[in-house]
């Protein structure tokens, strides 16, 4: 288990493409309940605001020591121009195309005494224009040589479709960049992106079942492996920390030169490290950029995947959307005490 990071994790280098959102905060207190209604009245104290979706992956990357630049879509409105704001604020490069019909994805959540209690979303449910999307990928294609892993942040809400999959898919592999992908529409077929890194409701949801036993969740995964080509599954399980499935690899055998029967791949358990869950906004995408981040850096993909679980459990410790730092990070892999990391057999362990 890696207690330093890799000299590579300085200079690695993010393209991430997707859904790219608003994080409105409104913190206040409540003391009371309303006279007109039975719900509690929160007095405003102030309000902030944070990267969400793809923007926050690429908000993680930066903070994290990397570069990043995220591509994405944000209407021509304040909010958008307060996207551009933080970018420009938190080092991101500006990959933003504007829309004059769609408004910028805002989530404003409202707290009190540090508790989540209500969420507002600001968004377009329709179609994103075919030209705004195409004019994206061109912008991604012709940069392409500048980066050492490209993150998919979807979100499902249009930035991503077949189409923009396919093509992102085939330009990639022609110039032998791996793809993590964040997936989020179940219909669509994710085949040849390096990794997906679904939760446990999105597994479900990919193989339109349940996966709560370890016997389901394993053989959720393998259905997906086969199902998406991928080479690894990452999927993560909040208190139960995360695992991590690879696509059995082709081993040559006296009986058969070309390739013999598909080696077995034993999953691997790692184990939540968080005591103290205070809020889970965004903790997914601390795990994206984190696992890109030690990719680019040549971790091998079990070692990358301890990384970003040290990541997450920072991320989870406070409340709101957190773009964990280097030096945390750090500073957790030196301090934390070895946790025994479990192999699980394709029967099924205790999770």
């Amino acid at each position: 288990m890696l207690s330093v990071l890799p000299t590579k994790w300085r200079s690695a280098r993010i393209a991430v493409i997707g859904d790219c959102m608003l994080d409105r905060f409104t913190w206040g207190d409540a003391t009371r309940i309303s006279p007109e209604a039975p719900v509690p009245v929160v007095l405003l104290q102030h309000e902030t605001y944070q990267l969400g979706g793809a923007a926050n992956v690429a908000a993680n990357v930066v903070s994290l020591g990397g570069r990043a630049a995220l591509f994405s879509l944000v209407g021509a409105d304040a909010a958008g121009e307060q996207v551009r704001a933080l970018l420009r604020k938190q080092g991101i490069e500006d990959g933003l195309q504007a829309l004059a019909a769609h408004p910028t994805t805002v989530k404003q959540r409202i707290l009190a005494q540090g508790k989540h209690m209500l969420r507002l979303d600001q968004e377009s449910d329709g179609e994103l224009p075919a030209e705004a999307l195409r004019e994206l990928l061109t912008s991604l294609q012709s940069r392409l040589g500048e980066f050492d892993v490209i993150v998919i942040s979807d979100y499902a809400k249009g930035t991503i479709n077949q189409q923009t999959l396919g093509m992102l898919l085939e330009v990639a592999h022609t110039a032998g960049v791996p793809v993590l992908a964040d997936p989020k529409q179940p219909r669509l077929s994710y085949a040849g992106v390096t990794l997906l890194k679904p939760n446990l409701k999105e597994l479900e949801a990919l193989v339109n079942a349940g996966a709560r036993s370890d016997a389901e969740l394993n053989q959720a995964a393998a259905l997906v492996l086969e199902r998406h080509a991928c080479e690894a599954l990452l999927v993560t399980l909040g208190a139960r920390g995360m695992m991590l499935y690879r696509r059995a690899a082709r081993v040559a055998s006296d009986g058969d030169r070309r390739g013999g029967q598909r080696g077995e791949q034993t999953p691997r358990q790692i184990p939540a490290l968080a005591h103290h869950v205070a809020d889970v906004t965004g903790a997914g995408d601390t795990v994206m950029a984190a696992l890109a981040m030690g990719m680019a850096a040549g971790l091998e993909l079990a070692e990358a995947a301890d990384v970003a679980n040290c990541a997450a459990s920072i991320a989870v410790s406070e409340p709101g959307t957190v773009a964990v730092t280097l030096a945390d990070l750090e500073a957790l892999m030196l301090s934390r005490q070895e946790p025994g990391q479990v192999e699980v057999s394709g029967s099924g362990g205790a999770l």
